[in-house]
């Protein structure tokens, strides 16, 4: 990873359990993991998640529904 990211973990509904804010490349090798069980993972740009509003709890299936 050569830029920021957040890390935005979603459960089987598409349930945000947990996002990790600004993960800057020079953090490796450190293991981020979600706080509850998830089973998908989005990684976008640093900041996508604040700029959305996405937070823990928000549900995200619309969003697939349409892709």
């Amino acid at each position: 990873m050569n830029f920021p990211i957040d890390v935005i973990w979603l459960d089987e509904n598409y349930r945000v359990v947990d996002i990790a804010h600004n993960v800057r490349p020079d953090s490796f090798p450190e293991i981020f993991e979600p706080r509850a069980p998830a089973l998908y993972i989005l990684e976008v740009n640093a900041g996508f998640a604040r700029r959305n509003g996405i937070e823990t709890g928000d549900d995200l299936k619309s969003i697939f529904d349409n892709i």
